[in-house]
């Protein structure tokens, strides 16, 4: 049972990898985008927020392994990741919104005041004072999308709960076969919370 389960942990953590880059980077051009000074552009990130935090996880994830109406077509596993990292991407994006407002409004007027370019003012003063907070809670984030990756299994991608369904279903012992899963689980989360922590402890003693 625990290496026809294991097999499944690579594309697990294919999954929450993949959609965890397209969070990661799109959620941050998200982010630039609500912060711009153009309101048409701002009201865009805004509204791609809140549809892609609204509509259910499964509904987006049907609906990219359909192609979206038609206009693209891909495999499970694209529709997977295509699907969880346009949702994260929304919650990534407030991930950064909520740091950048956690700066000290003193700190920002100081670097306006000094007439810092936008990119030395984030480098220099918005991402130092953020960094701690950022490896928190995407750390956080990168948790929860390892466990939202067990939705590719309704679309018959392999990782980890497919497997485990499939072994229940062919041998039975439900109970015995969801617990193994589960502790799998666990221990993919805490390979991500211990090193995470350790970085943020270290960015801390580091200020």
């Amino acid at each position: 049972m625990i290496e026809f389960l294991a097999r499944g942990i690579v594309t697990t953590v294919q999954v929450t990898l993949g959609a965890f880059a397209v969070a990661v980077v799109l959620g941050a051009l998200i982010t630039t985008a609500r912060r711009s000074g153009a309101k048409a552009v701002r009201m865009v990130g805004g509204v791609y927020v809140a549809v892609f935090r609204g509509v259910p996880p499964v509904a987006w994830l049907l609906m990219a392994y359909y192609g979206f109406g038609g206009v693209v077509s891909l495999p499970p596993l694209g529709a997977a990741v295509v699907a969880l990292g346009l949702i994260g991407a929304a919650y990534m994006s407030e991930i950064y919104r909520a740091a950048l407002e956690a700066v000290p409004q003193g700190q920002v007027d100081a670097a306006d005041a000094l007439a810092l370019s936008r990119w030395d003012k984030y480098r220099l003063v918005m991402l130092p004072n953020t960094a701690a907070l950022l490896a928190a809670s995407t750390a956080s984030y990168a948790i929860s999308l390892l466990k939202d990756s067990a939705l590719a299994s309704l679309l018959s991608v392999a990782e980890l709960t497919f497997r485990a369904n499939q072994y229940r279903q062919a041998l039975g012992q439900p109970i015995q076969v969801f617990a193994v899963a589960a502790a799998f689980y666990i221990i993919l989360s805490v390979l991500v919370a211990v090193p995470a922590r350790h970085i943020e402890q270290r960015i801390l003693e580091g200020r």
